[in-house]
């Protein structure tokens, strides 16, 4: 599962950090080393003008703003695989999205590497 790895945290916009591109290669290198049946989950901001967190920070990643894409070097890295991409709209992956019908039970059942 990768998190918040996105134009928006990495490359353009008020939150891009050059510390967050630099976890990019290292993120590659891992997803070249994964077996074949692996299924990746793009967890990415998505937000409306008017979501609650950005009265608290800066508005960023706009929901189909270049900022809130995936960076491309990751989505080509996880080309060989399954891939799901989700939606947030808030600092939370698992708060009012789609992750709970993507894995079901199986979501505290099996193995999972977070990064992002």
């Amino acid at each position: 599962m990768i998190v918040d790895m996105l134009e928006g945290f990495t490359r353009i916009g008020p939150l891009a950090s050059s510390r967050v591109a630099s976890l990019i290669p290292a993120q590659i290198k891992f997803l070249n080393k994964l077996d074949k049946d692996s299924h990746i989950v793009f967890l990415q901001d998505a937000h409306c003008v008017n979501d609650i967190e950005l009265k608290h920070i800066a508005p960023h990643c706009l929901a189909a703003s270049k900022e809130s894409q995936v960076c491309k070097e990751l989505v080509d890295a996880a080309s060989p695989y399954v891939k799901t991409f989700i939606l947030k709209r808030q600092f939370s992956g698992f708060f009012n999205t789609d992750i709970e019908q993507l894995v079901g039970g199986d979501l505290w059942n099996n193995e999972w590497v977070i990064f992002g």
